[in-house]
């Protein structure tokens, strides 16, 4: 955990630093900052015509009564590539546009889910569970599915 941070916070704005440098002396400034904003601009363009396809393949499994567990890993992927669109960097901005390709994006939410399945026990669930007095807003409609879980390992 502690080196992912490391790599996160420290090793890549390094390396983005050196590789903006580095094109913008291939480029010039004003070529390097086209570049950051065109990707920019293009990348979040892409990301919202990708999430609004993504929500609305949530909304259509709920439609059909089925837990849109794989379209919200999906819906949040894309989240997440936006957001590192929007990130200036060209490593940062070819992770995005990775994210951004459906198949890919179907790779990566195969291995995150198997990823909470195995790191994830589910240890109760009971469908059968009525709101309690007391219970928050969010718990005062409907039936409420009561489940606890143990994390298996950090």
């Amino acid at each position: 955990m502690l080196i992912g941070l490391i790599f996160l916070f420290v090793l890549l704005p390094t390396v983005e630093l050196a590789l903006l440098i580095a094109v913008g002396r291939a480029l010039g400034l004003g070529g390097a900052l086209a570049l950051i904003l065109l990707t920019g601009v293009f990348g979040a363009t892409l990301a919202r015509a990708e999430g609004v396809r993504a929500f609305a393949q949530v909304r259509a499994s709920l439609a059909r009564g089925q837990l849109p567990t794989a379209e919200i890993v999906e819906a949040v992927l894309v989240l997440v590539a936006g957001l590192v669109l929007i990130t200036p960097g060209l490593i940062t901005d070819a992770a995005g546009f990775m994210l951004l390709i459906g198949p890919v994006r179907r790779v990566v939410r195969k291995c995150l889910i198997d990823y909470f399945r195995s790191h994830v026990r589910i240890i109760a669930v009971d469908s059968q569970a009525r709101p309690r007095p007391g219970a928050g807003a969010g718990q005062a409609r409907g039936d409420a599915i009561d489940v606890k879980a143990e994390v298996l390992d950090d």
